[in-house]
């Protein structure tokens, strides 16, 4: 930690205080690492994020600010775009043909959702609400599909108004230019 310290200090990433508090605060973690955070550190897995388990020690407590603020940036040093990136692999999964940007958001919601509050989508329990959910759906996909119909009915009729009065005003005007020129 001291070298990395070191390091961000010569490179101006941190100033020399925010290395001395963020040093201080690491030996604090190491030393609560056994006792206050125990338990997150005994079932710290390889597949779990680091981002996310370092956010679930640091989160609420203003006093590891300055070394969460080094973690974050060595976190975000060592994967660059890996988060990017891994979210185009799982949007490549998701993509069907002539699926609609509507429904790959929708669906990249429910995903994200899902890996958020730690589930697999995989073993996930179907609920009798779910299923009534599911069922109104369609219902819901008929009402957006028409209001879709409608707004580009709308637009379509408004266009044609548009052509229509310039149309009438280019007529006029060379009515103007004629009567101009007699």
């Amino acid at each position: 930690m001291t070298d990395l310290l070191q390091i961000l200090h010569d490179l101006g990433r941190i100033t020399s205080t925010e290395a001395d508090d963020a040093k201080a605060k690491f030996s604090e973690l190491c030393a609560s690492a056994k006792s206050k955070h125990k338990e997150q550190f005994d079932t710290f897995s390889r597949e779990q994020h680091l981002d996310v388990f370092y956010s679930k020690i640091f989160v609420g407590d203003e006093k590891q600010v300055p070394l969460w603020k080094v973690v974050k940036m060595v976190l975000i040093l060592s994967h660059g775009n890996a988060s990017v990136e891994s979210g185009f692999s799982v949007n490549k999964e998701l993509l069907v043909e002539n699926m609609e940007e509507d429904t790959i958001v929708a669906q990249r919601i429910v995903f994200d959702a899902i890996r958020v509050a730690g589930m697999d989508v995989t073993r996930i329990d179907i609920s009798k609400k779910m299923i009534g959910c599911v069922k109104q759906s369609h219902s819901a996909y008929q009402t957006a599909q028409q209001l879709k119909k409608e707004k580009q009915s709308a637009e379509e009729k408004h266009a044609s108004e548009d052509r229509k009065r310039k149309a009438t005003i280019a007529s006029l005007q060379q009515q103007k230019k004629q009567s101009w020129l007699s």
